[in-house]
């Protein structure tokens, strides 16, 4: 977390009771609560922190109005062997998606994949926290969203795709699992909130201006758009993946899909897991990924480079650390958080670190 101001370590306890006693003060069920507030904290752990604190203002808010479900009836509402679709009852998002994952680990132990469609939805944080999900029962997992409308086709400047993430994870023997997560933009559009809120300018080449020109003002930025990771090959991904999670799911999708409420959003998710045993041994699976790290990690290196990675390694590693030694949080962010609790009604004991 690069700012020159200050920063409090805080236990993932400690977060996790602060997020979720804000989640359930506005209607949501302690459990349901918690569950959210995990994969918050998680982001927060691996140093994304774009999908940590930084969202619990916006969920409340959406939460107290009724734009979010607080207490959702999540449904399956197709299931055809191996494929299922749920319908997220305008929920919270994440849980919507660990329901989703969950299913899909659910059909793959029984028919070696298992694909699960969620419309109805909203934001659900980072992808890999539901790879994951899949990497620790010894599956491959598979995780994509759509999104708000804050990227265009290549060459257009009307908003029609979202950053539309997705995440893959592979479990390893010994060596650290492969967890890959990437937004099919340059950077996440929440980014940009981060940039503002630190009083810096983004990179130029990152967004655009609603007039379609190069802005390195993350106001002008949060008013245009977010530019493609790779230029037409990220459009191309992201125009797959709003083809995966939106199209075929039921849920909204192209400049259908919005980042505000009070309309409701509507996103749709894809969760994939696939049991490797199906193929060949699992632990002969595991070893041939862990022999395709160790090529990686032996690879000849550039001047310079002081190691190979491999995706979610350093994320692992962070998160890791700071289980032991604290999560380092901007204190503005921590005194905001309570200062909304406070008006909310919460005690200074709820509050407490």
């Amino acid at each position: 977390m690069a700012s020159s101001e200050e920063t409090v370590l805080l236990s993932a306890m400690t977060l996790a009771r602060l997020y979720g006693g804000l989640l359930h003060q506005v209607g949501m069920p302690e459990t349901e609560a918690a569950l959210a507030a995990d994969t918050m904290v998680d982001a927060d752990l691996r140093g994304v922190h774009s999908h940590g604190a930084t969202w619990i203002p916006t969920y409340v808010k959406a939460l107290r109005a009724g734009w979010i479900n607080p207490h959702p009836n999540i449904c399956v509402v197709t299931d055809h062997g191996p494929v299922a679709t749920l319908d997220g009852d305008n929920g919270m998002g994440q849980l919507a998606s660990i329901a989703g994952m969950k299913l899909a680990i659910k059909k793959a132990q029984q028919y070696g994949i298992g694909m699960v469609g969620v419309r109805n939805s909203n934001h659900n944080g980072a992808m890999s926290y539901y790879t994951e999900m899949a990497v620790r029962e010894d599956m491959i997992g598979f995780a994509a969203t759509n999104g708000g409308a804050i990227m265009g086709p290549e060459g257009g400047i009307s908003p029609r795709l979202g950053s539309n993430p997705f995440s893959y994870g592979f479990p390893a023997r010994d060596e650290l699992p492969v967890i890959f997560d990437m937004a099919c933009c340059i950077v996440a559009w929440s980014e940009f909130a981060l940039y503002k809120a630190r009083g810096e300018k983004i990179p130029l080449g990152w967004a655009l201006d609603k007039d379609g020109q190069p802005t390195d003002d993350p106001q002008k930025a949060m008013e245009g758009l977010v530019l493609p990771v790779g230029g037409h090959k990220g459009y191309g991904l992201a125009l797959g993946v709003d083809l995966l999670c939106g199209v075929l799911s039921g849920a909204a999708f192209n400049g259908d899909t919005v980042i505000s409420w009070p309309s409701p959003n509507n996103l749709g998710h894809s969760f994939v897991a696939i049991d490797p045993a199906c193929f060949m041994p699992l632990d002969e699976f595991k070893s041939r990924i862990d022999e395709e790290i160790r090529k990686m990690h032996d690879s000849a290196r550039a001047r310079g480079v002081a190691r190979i990675w491999v995706p979610g390694e350093r994320s692992q590693l962070t998160r890791a650390e700071r289980l032991k030694t604290g999560i380092p949080m901007l204190r503005s962010v921590i005194e905001n958080l309570r200062e909304l609790g406070r008006k909310m009604g919460m005690s200074e004991e709820e509050l407490a670190s």
